[in-house]
């Protein structure tokens, strides 16, 4: 059984008939925020400040807020095929 989060999401595709796009899209989305978390814990470190996962969108360019918008819509999408699928 797969551990990584990435592996999981490939190995319910088949099984729950999701499609090979709809998880990848999941995927990607899963890589931004893994990404923002990471860029803004080490901006955090090399500023002598508290790490944590707080990131501010106000402070994102333009580019980054619009991906970080559909990253948060791929996790919607995600959430709402598992709480369908498993009656949550």
């Amino acid at each position: 059984m797969a551990t990584g989060t990435v592996q999981r999401l490939r190995d319910i595709a088949q099984p729950l008939r999701i499609s090979t796009a709809e998880i990848e899209g999941w995927i990607d989305a899963f890589y931004f925020l893994q990404m923002m978390r990471l860029h803004h814990q080490y901006e955090c470190s090399a500023h002598g400040m508290e790490m944590d996962n707080r990131i501010n969108p106000e402070r994102l360019n333009e580019l980054d807020r619009r991906i970080l918008k559909e990253a948060f819509r791929q996790a919607r999408k995600a959430q709402s095929r598992m709480a369908m699928d498993y009656r949550l």
